[in-house]
């Protein structure tokens, strides 16, 4: 059995058998160029006999070997290390990771020795249920890839929120692996050259590992655990309307990429998928295409990480911390800001530590200083900020984070023309300068010849400066052009400036930008501080909202879900909260000026006790639409598929929804199902217990 299992190995690799008999298999291989003989031995006392062969071949001017190994799991490692060079391989990923580390650290003129990878929180759920860690964010996913299951770890975050950091130090723990294991990292935001993901799969394929190498052994092997592959933005495949609200209906678009990687997803398998956040992990659909796997056969699991806002004390030596006024500190939650106070000398640090808006100035004013210094640029600050904006909106408009650089340089020379001319010197022409300004330190090179911003932030600042000072006819149609994600990019940049600029900045993006209800309200908490807008039938999921006024006089939120929300500071009008649901979400230091009954909240947690509201007698002047003993019955069943086995997660807003009856009636029963242990819920996830599903059968009316 063996025997053969090392044979369709080799066949597998691409040899063919020369000769086989009982103590010895000759395997040839033609490709390269020196035809190659390997002789696998299975007995002991044929020693003579090999070499004698092994001359033969020889002189017969092959490349001859003699495998070593005897079972079948050693020769599988040995043909691995040997065919993906897998000591080299890895070795040359430490100048990878310090290629990426030196590019970070070269704003701030030093080398990728003073980088320092910085954990940032999270929470962390396998197949939907809620676990708790203590291991930092890195050693955490290791530890998940020691399992010997197949595995799909989601790893989201919000733009430029360590996404990518983080892959590059997964990357880099395998920098000291000497054999049996070669990571493959795919970064999407590179190359966006296909649609579909098993061509791109296929093209880095090609572009990464040996060209003697076919495609299917490279896959084999994902499959058998020895390539990790590591996939970097996977939200950079999504097309543009997406993120409209409408998840799940959009379900389909994103279902046909994650059915390629599940099709990877057999044997030992471990496939690492970063994306900004998206309700598309999120929501039922989701979940039951999970389960549809499963019961197609498909058995792996699935581990996702929602990395949280960083902490500052993380970031910051103790002497700097305590430099930073408290208000600045409660709301800089920024890698960018934070990686320029932890990098930048003692002298610029007291200057720039006064206030948020103050910081995000000397964030600019210092680079682009320095890059008047470094390239004798001709443009002063202002100039250079103008040329990038006009930029910046411009991939917004056509909804790309970069290009060929030919292609960018060009765009420069056309949308600042004007200004360009006017440098033009004897030893400086246009050409010149737009190529100095392709170079420009807030952009960077993104792989295959394209150039886009530095990060996020910067692009999402200068985004935000365009849409309120750039009122010429092509930036006017770029603003309106711009899709949701990079709007998300804009209003998470603009958080962090003064109120002034915020609020000028809420007014324009909603003159001239298309917006959904969502970044409708996220623009209202995160720029106004204070609802502005109403809303109806809404889900709001995670973030932090801080110091804001949530309802007020003429403001209504009917019937919408807020999950996996923290608020800090903020003061709740619960009256102008009609049956809305809070699920998995924090109330710190919170205010509220009126009872809240009339709203459900389920698995929250304030630090003021009398905040939520627990109203245990809350359904008895209610008129009863449905009995406890049918609700039950009725609940549990939605959580099982028609065949009454299958079981399947059910959001509990949704469920909600379904069951058209009061929030208070809802909240009452449900929260009974959940003390008697039928229902155990993980943010707005909720899933049917053991006993919950022995009840139902035992009690189906």
């Amino acid at each position: 059995m063996e025997r053969e299992k090392i044979k369709e190995l080799f066949l597998r690799y691409g040899y063919t058998i020369e000769e086989e008999q009982n103590k010895y298999i000759i395997f040839s291989l033609g490709t390269g160029m020196y035809p190659a003989i390997e002789i696998v031995s299975f007995q002991d006392n044929v020693k003579d006999e090999v070499d004698e062969i092994r001359e033969l071949y020889a002189k017969a001017g092959y490349a001859v070997k003699v495998c070593k190994e005897t079972t079948y799991t050693a020769i599988e490692n040995y043909l691995f290390n040997g065919f993906f060079h897998v000591k080299i391989a890895n070795s040359r990923i430490k100048q990878k990771y310090e290629n990426y580390a030196n590019a970070l650290m070269e704003i701030y003129e030093k080398d990728f020795q003073t980088y320092q990878y910085i954990s940032i929180p999270y929470s962390v759920e396998c197949n939907f249920e809620k676990i708790q860690e203590t291991n930092n964010l890195v050693e955490s996913i290791l530890s998940h890839l020691q399992s010997v299951r197949p595995l799909l770890i989601i790893v989201e975050a919000a733009a430029g929120f360590g996404k990518t950091s983080t892959a590059y130090e997964l990357l880099n723990t395998y920098s000291t692996v000497t054999e049996n294991f070669r990571p493959f990292l795919m970064e999407l935001s590179k190359d966006r050259t296909a649609s579909n993901f098993r061509y791109l799969l296929l093209s880095q394929i090609e572009q990464n590992f040996d060209i003697l190498l076919k495609n299917d052994i490279v896959i084999y092997n994902i499959k058998q655990g020895r390539i990790p592959l590591i996939i970097d933005g996977f939200d950079e495949l999504l097309s543009k309307d997406l993120d409209d609200g409408a998840m799940d209906a959009k379900f389909s678009d994103v279902e046909t990429m994650l059915s390629t990687i599940a099709d990877l997803l057999t044997d030992k398998s471990k496939v690492i998928l970063t994306t900004r956040k998206t309700a598309i992990f999120s929501g039922e659909n989701f979940a039951d295409w999970i389960y549809q796997k499963i019961d197609d056969k498909y058995d792996f699991d699935v581990i996702r990480y929602q990395l949280d806002n960083p902490s500052i004390e993380n970031w910051l030596t103790p002497e700097r911390y305590k430099m930073i006024p408290q208000n600045v500190a409660n709301s800089l939650s920024n890698p960018v800001l934070l990686s320029y106070l932890r990098y930048i000398d003692n002298n610029e640090f007291g200057k720039v530590v006064n206030a948020p808006f103050t910081l995000v100035n000397s964030y600019f004013k210092f680079l682009l200083t320095r890059e008047i210094k470094r390239q004798n640029l001709p443009f002063s600050i202002e100039e250079q900020k103008i040329i990038l904006r006009k930029l910046a909106s411009c991939f917004a408009g056509y909804n790309i984070t970069s290009d060929l650089r030919s292609h960018v340089k060009e765009t420069i020379k056309e949308l600042a023309n004007d200004l360009i001319a006017s440098k033009v010197t004897s030893q400086k022409d246009a050409d010149n300068l737009s190529n100095a300004l392709t170079n420009h330190a807030l952009l960077d090179r993104k792989g295959n010849c394209n150039v886009g911003f530095l990060n996020d932030f910067i692009l999402g600042t200068l985004i935000m400066e365009s849409i309120i000072y750039d009122n010429d006819e092509n930036s006017l149609l770029f603003h309106r052009e711009i899709s949701f994600p990079f709007i998300e990019k804009t209003i998470l940049a603009a958080s962090v400036w003064d109120t002034f600029s915020k609020k000028e900045f809420w007014k324009k993006l909603n003159e001239h930008c298309l917006l959904n209800n969502i970044l409708h309200f996220w623009a209202d908490v995160k720029l106004c501080n204070q609802t502005v807008t109403s809303f109806s039938n809404e889900a709001f999921d995670g973030g932090k909202i801080l110091d804001t006024i949530m309802g007020g006089e003429l403001i209504c939120f009917n019937n919408c879900c807020f999950s996996n929300i923290v608020f800090e500071s903020c003061s709740f009008y619960f009256d102008s909260f009609i049956e809305c649901t809070f699920i998995n979400c924090s109330f710190i230091n919170c205010q509220k000026f009126s009872n809240n009954t009339d709203c459900g909240f389920y698995n929250c947690h304030s630090n003021d006790d009398n905040f939520i509201d627990e109203d245990e007698n809350v359904v008895e002047y209610v008129k009863q639409e449905i009995t406890e003993d049918e609700f039950t019955e009725q609940l549990l069943g939605m959580y099982l598929k028609v065949d009454g086995r299958t079981r399947r997660m059910r959001m509990i807003s949704k469920l909600r929804e379904t069951f058209g009856v009061e929030e208070k009636i809802f909240k009452k029963h449900f929260n009974a199902l959940t003390k008697k242990g039928f229902v155990i819920c993980n943010g707005d996830k909720s899933f049917i217990t053991d006993e919950g599903v022995e009840f139902l059968q035992n009690n189906q009316l």
